[in-house]
């Protein structure tokens, strides 16, 4: 039944209009059940930042005066965002033909 309920709670957070990362979250929630009953894989740290869009990013390592540029460190292109990674990055071109089959 919790989990059920935390199923739940998920859905209705992903479909909040005001969070960012809509590409991702319009990616997952139609399959969100299937996603979270899978047999392998799991959650790894760089996921778990790419999917929140929060983390490791220069856009925001820039914003906390943690780095003095938030272009993105792979490609000079950018602002380095989750969304940059995630549809422009050059670097990341293989990894996301390998998705799309």
């Amino acid at each position: 039944m919790e989990e059920l309920l935390l199923r739940r709670q998920w859905q209705i957070h992903l479909s909040k209009a005001s969070l960012p990362g809509i590409r991702t979250r319009n990616a997952i929630r139609p399959i969100l059940d299937e996603w979270l009953d899978r047999k392998s894989g799991s959650i790894v740290f760089h996921l778990t930042q790419l999917l929140s869009g929060h983390g490791c990013f220069n856009a925001y390592l820039y914003k906390i005066r943690k780095v003095e540029d938030p272009a993105c460190s792979h490609c000079g292109g950018g602002p380095d965002r989750a969304e940059h990674t995630l549809v422009d990055c050059a670097a990341w071109a293989n990894e996301r033909e390998d998705l799309d089959k």
